[in-house]
Parts: structure tokens; sequence; C-alpha cells
């Protein structure tokens, strides 16, 4: 399962090959695939430990327009 949401978040744009390895090992497969799955746009406003925003406004916006597109088509 962990390659298939590796190859999830590798979908989004701002993530690649980097941040998808960070972003499992820092909130766990079952928090990420559950994001995906259930809520999407709950992923756009991940929180660290500290409770900033992982996603900065820019790639936040970029994520979104390119779930749009999806979810229109």
């Amino acid at each position: 399962m962990t390659d298939l949401v590796m190859d999830a978040l590798k979908q989004m744009p701002t993530i690649g090959e980097k941040d998808s390895p960070k972003l499992l090992k820092t909130f766990g497969e079952e928090l990420i695939s559950s994001m995906l799955g259930d809520n999407v746009y709950e992923f756009l406003n991940l929180m660290d430990e500290n409770g900033d925003l992982v996603f900065n406004d820019r790639q936040a916006a970029r994520m979104e327009r390119r779930l749009a597109t999806l979810n229109s088509a």
C-alpha cells in the first residue's frame, strides 16, 4: 500500500520524489492515505506538530487548481 500512497502523492503538484517520502515519514501512511481517500482538500491544510501549515499558499493554490480540474473531468 505504501507504493500506492507514494504514487498518489507524486501526482500532486509541488510534491515529488523528495517530498513524498518525507510526508509519509512525518505523518504516516495511514493518515495520508485517509486524507487522500476521504477528503483530499483536508490534505491541503495539513499541519505539522507546531500547528504550522505544511504547504505554503502558493503550493496549496496549485494543488487546489489541479484537484478542481480532476473533479470537473
